[in-house]
């Protein structure tokens, strides 16, 4: 128990190279554009989480968690479709190789494997479904590996938001310890394949626009 309790510390924490810090996941671009600003940075924080996250990448996270290898291997090429842009699909790709390239330099045995798959194109390597698995292989339970995703997929919003002067790290931690009781009732929740969806069209849009001279790697 103290062992999975100290591995979920470290998942969870923002210090661990999970490959979303990188990307700003359509912030930068929405500021760009005037959708997003100081005002609204807590209700785009909320529908990020609970609309859109809550009912597209927890269920990824949830179903990858369940697969063994070889499963995971043939249902991640059926869940591509769900990531329906170019870009979305792009981020979330690159994110992912990012996550199992930190993992694989201390902690290969978890993630050697998927990581000699990703290179040799046996698998897309989506973020979402990385987290899941390896979550699993960490000894974490399916209901602690949608919270730590949950956690990581916040901070990273939050972590974006700060860099592009949006939001203070004070406050994005206020608006997060907001919605935390909401994002811990959704994850108790069973879900399945089927129940992929989540849309947020302000997020759609932003992760979908390109800006010039970015920050991030997206």
């Amino acid at each position: 128990m103290t062992i999975d309790f100290l591995r979920s510390l470290q998942l969870a924490d923002s210090g661990f190279p999970t490959g979303g810090f990188g990307y700003s996941w359509g912030l930068e671009t929405a500021v760009y554009k005037g959708l997003l600003t100081k005002n609204n940075f807590s209700l785009w924080l909320e529908s990020e989480m609970l609309d859109r996250w809550a009912f597209f990448d927890r269920i990824i996270l949830s179903e990858a968690w369940g697969k063994d290898t070889q499963k995971f291997v043939l249902w991640e090429k059926k869940i591509d479709r769900y990531f329906w842009s170019k870009k979305q699909k792009k981020d979330s790709i690159g994110a992912g190789r990012v996550y199992l390239e930190s993992l694989n330099r201390f902690n290969s045995k978890k993630s050697s494997d998927l990581l000699k798959m990703l290179n040799e194109n046996k698998i897309y390597g989506h973020l979402s479904a990385l987290q899941g698995i390896i979550y699993k292989r960490m000894g974490l339970s399916r209901y602690e590996s949608m919270l730590i995703g949950a956690h990581v997929n916040s901070q990273s919003l939050i972590s974006a938001a700060v860099r592009l002067n949006v939001v203070s790290s004070m406050n994005g931690q206020i608006y997060y310890s907001e919605i935390i009781p909401k994002l811990a009732n959704l994850c108790s929740r069973k879900c399945c394949e089927d129940d992929i969806g989540g849309f947020f069209p302000s997020g759609e849009i932003a992760l979908l626009s390109i800006k010039p001279n970015s920050l991030f790697i997206n």
